[in-house]
């Protein structure tokens, strides 16, 4: 079962969704560009935590204080399981956390596969990755 989402935009959707991911007990990594994002967040978390217990969306385990917030994506992704993705349609911060997110997949592919042929490996897997499980004669190779 996922154990740690990160919410990549944390207005009122990408909140709301950050309170519902908490309170199935969940831990939520947030981040948003806006200055005040941080502050936004956890008041709209600490508003709707009453509201998720009477429709007893709270688990037992479920709590509020597992959620830390993040000035960079690249922090907010790292070790998340899923990606919720609630940011305005702005393409510098959605690179972003792709990026993040594609180095991240890339890096661990590259301990369980014999071959792994990524983004930055040539024109031809530009959009796409390549895994392969064949043993090779030598170490395995990672590009």
């Amino acid at each position: 079962m996922t154990k740690r989402v990160a919410v990549i935009g944390a207005g009122t959707i990408g909140a709301s969704w950050a309170a519902i991911f908490l309170a199935r007990g969940l831990e939520v990594a947030a981040y948003d560009p806006a200055e005040n994002g941080e502050s936004f967040l956890r008041k709209f978390i600490g508003n709707a935590w009453p509201t998720l217990r009477q429709l007893n969306w709270v688990l037992p385990e479920a709590d509020p204080m597992r959620l830390s917030f993040h000035r960079e994506v690249a922090n907010a992704v790292r070790d998340a399981e899923f990606i919720q993705e609630s940011g305005p349609e702005r393409e510098d911060v959605k690179k972003g956390a792709e990026s993040a997110f594609l180095h991240r997949l890339h890096k661990g592919a590259c301990g369980v596969f014999g071959t792994v042929l990524g983004p930055e490996a040539n024109e031809a897997h530009r959009d796409h990755f390549h895994f392969d499980l064949a043993t090779r004669r030598r170490s395995a190779l990672c590009q």
